[in-house]
């Protein structure tokens, strides 16, 4: 761990698989760019969910004898559009997925 890794964001589902490894293996940053500017690793889930993207990799090449291997790692992650932005609202819920008849209101009985 360095202190650029230190801090990153890390979901609550791996954090025990990560502490049994963080100390064994180095972590190498992906650098994902935006209008030209490194996005923070906080926010790049949510700036690539949805997103058009150019990958730039590295392509090794070995021949071993009759043997042709390649191997391609990315190198970095350019965001050429970003996604549509979805927005919560506390006053949404979701869809039952059974079809609900609408209730009837009551209504109140008139006195004569």
């Amino acid at each position: 761990m360095d202190d650029e890794t230190r801090n990153w964001p890390i979901a609550d589902e791996f954090i025990t698989e990560f502490d049994g490894i963080k100390y064994n293996y180095q972590a190498v940053p992906l650098p994902v760019y935006h209008d030209g500017h490194l996005v923070e690793p906080s926010h790049t889930n949510a700036i690539m969910n949805g997103a058009m993207v150019e990958v730039e990799l590295a392509i090794h090449h070995w021949r071993i004898q009759d043997f042709d291997s390649f191997q391609a790692s990315v190198e970095k992650i350019v965001i050429l559009h970003p996604g549509a932005t979805h927005h919560t609202s506390a006053y949404k819920r979701p869809h039952s997925n059974s079809p609900a008849e609408p209730q009837k209101k009551k209504l109140r009985s008139q006195k004569a």
